[in-house]
């Protein structure tokens, strides 16, 4: 797995947000607003307007279990009535890096971030949404991280 660590500023996103609940017969991930997610990626992204550029698919799993999930652009515009605005905080994040545009190398490389490369990386998780940005050559998913606890 090819990856970088990336020391970003905090920032701001804006797009469409839904939660998806998990539990009760639901383990899968797939949100209604995929439905309609070209139209909604053509939305966000005339927002997007930093370093961090292009459609961003953001998720973060509250403490319940259930995911929000947004499809936004970072941007330092205002946020319009119709869309959701995040504030993410500065954080260091592992970057991996996807080749290829088919989701399954995707799903493959973010199985193996969790499987794999955590634990014996010596980061944890930290508490920040994680990142899907497509780019030219496939994908990267940025996962926020933070140095682990050391183990007696």
């Amino acid at each position: 797995m090819k990856y970088t660590f990336v020391q970003q500023e905090a920032f701001s996103v804006v797009g469409k947000q839904e939660t998806v609940v998990y539990g009760e017969g639901n383990d899968t991930f797939e949100p209604a607003m995929w439905k309609q997610i070209e139209a909604i990626e053509a939305e966000v992204k005339p927002y997007s307007n930093t370093e961090l550029s292009g459609v961003l698919h953001l998720s973060f799993t509250n403490d319940d279990g259930d995911i929000d999930y947004m499809i936004a652009a970072a941007t330092t515009q205002a946020c319009p009535d119709h869309l959701k605005q995040w504030d993410i905080p500065a954080h260091t994040w592992a970057v991996f890096h996807v080749e290829g545009k088919r989701s399954e190398n995707m799903l493959d490389t973010w199985e193996r971030v969790y499987t794999e490369w955590f634990p014996i990386s010596g980061y944890e998780l930290a508490k920040a949404p994680e990142i899907i940005r497509g780019v030219e050559e496939g994908f990267e998913i940025w996962i926020p991280v933070q140095k682990g606890k050391i183990q007696n």
